[in-house]
């Protein structure tokens, strides 16, 4: 992971020097920033999806959440947060997905990657998300 790639996340969604701030924090906001490039436009249930997957993935990798959000070519980054409502949600959402709160359906709790397109191997559909093991 490279520390310039970092600094310039960080200014994007607004989270000064991280990950020096503590990694719950920075993880969080990192997660946001995912559910607001990816679903955004989505229910708020497929956006509480997307976050699982980013959850699961750092889970299988034993990686902080940071990691897995930065990884190569993984998910999409926001340019800008410059929908506010959309970029309040998505960290209100966030801080629910980490908590585990939600209830979700149990395809969820087992996909570690998602993308648009239908496949055999698909455990399940929410919105335009394909989520798969």
């Amino acid at each position: 992971m490279s520390w310039v790639a970092l600094a310039i996340f960080a200014s994007m969604v607004g989270i000064g020097d991280a990950p020096m701030g503590g990694e719950e924090n920075w993880g969080t906001k990192c997660l946001a920033a995912v559910g607001y490039a990816e679903a955004r436009s989505e229910s708020i249930l497929g956006e509480a999806c997307v976050d699982r997957v980013v959850l699961n993935r750092a889970v299988v990798e034993q990686r902080p959440i940071y990691d897995v959000v930065l990884a190569v070519d993984q998910f999409a980054r926001p340019t800008s947060t410059a929908e506010k409502q959309a970029w309040a949600r998505s960290r209100w959402l966030a801080v629910f997905s980490i908590s585990d709160a939600w209830p979700l359906p149990d395809f969820c709790h087992q996909a570690t990657h998602f993308n648009q397109s239908d496949s055999p191997r698909a455990l399940g559909r929410i919105g335009k998300h394909v989520f798969y093991p």
